[in-house]
């Protein structure tokens, strides 16, 4: 089982999670080694439905009735949190956590801190932070395509034709993967592989059509499940109709692994730029 520390957690990603205040550094070495988060909900019994070894997130309303409640029973609440295993508790929307909860983390070495985020998006951004340090999985939003036998993620903003390119690519006999979510795995130290994401990962939204499954739209010879990752390109819209020129390889740093990133300017319909992009393949060293 894969596991990893609040310290390598918590390395680089002030930003990614908005960390204001930080107490508990004591316990930073703790190990985690199950990518789960849980925020408070306003319901009857919920500190004793609190999830095992997860991060507990603190919403504005939990802090309001921590804040309020008896001693007796605030310290029955906090003794709920030891038992639990909790390795790291959060605070969202705060940027000044109250003494009783910093005093707790310092003598219960349990790294605390604060967060100008909402809940929501905290939880999504410590799940995805956790699946990326603990099973080595990040999400891209992309089409994901072999071209030439190498895998191909092409980014870009939203209705800028990844998908309509990506559709071409394999009616000049490409093979497709995956369309929108694309879930990165880095397997052997340092090889990322691609496939589509859950439960949508073999689904694909064709405008005028609507959402269809990639092996009956487009025939199982048509379709794998995943592949390595090669190049990384992203569309962006040109400024006129002479910015054509494919923009020179630069490095894109994923978990640790760095790959080449190529930027092509879009001038015309999606389903025309898939000759760039085989271009790109058939030029990459």
């Amino acid at each position: 089982m894969n596991t990893t520390t609040m310290k390598d957690l918590f390395e680089d990603s002030r930003d990614r999670l908005g960390i204001g205040q930080m107490t508990g550094k004591s316990g930073l070495m703790r190990e985690i080694n199950r990518v789960k988060a849980q925020r408070y909900i306003e319901r009857e019994g919920f500190w004793n439905r609190l999830l095992p070894e997860a991060i507990f997130i603190i919403t504005p309303a939990c802090l309001s009735e921590l804040a309020s409640t008896p001693a007796k029973k605030r310290e029955d609440i906090l003794q709920n949190i030891i038992s639990s295993h909790i390795p790291c508790l959060a605070i969202a929307e705060t940027g000044s956590p109250p003494d009783f909860l910093v005093y707790f983390s310092e003598v219960n070495n349990i790294p605390f801190f604060t967060s100008v985020y909402d809940e929501f998006l905290l939880e999504s951004r410590l799940i995805a932070l956790l699946r990326e340090k603990i099973n080595h999985i990040v999400l891209i939003h992309g089409v994901f395509i072999n071209v030439y036998g190498s895998g191909i993620i092409i980014t870009g903003d939203s209705g800028i034709g990844k998908t309509t390119c990506g559709l071409k690519l394999v009616e000049r006999g490409h093979i497709w993967i995956a369309d929108d979510a694309v879930e990165v795995e880095k397997r052997n130290g340092n090889v990322l592989y691609g496939r589509g994401h859950g439960l949508t990962g073999h689904l694909i939204e064709i405008k005028g059509v609507g959402v269809v499954r990639a092996k009956e739209f487009l025939g199982a010879k048509a379709v794998s499940d995943e592949t390595a990752i090669r190049i990384i390109v992203e569309f962006e819209k040109a400024s006129s109709n002479s910015e054509t020129e494919i923009g020179r390889a630069t490095g894109k740093n994923i978990m640790g692994v760095q790959l080449p990133f190529i930027k092509i300017p879009v001038f015309s319909h999606g389903a025309l730029m898939a000759g760039n992009v085989e271009s790109v393949v058939r030029n990459f060293p």
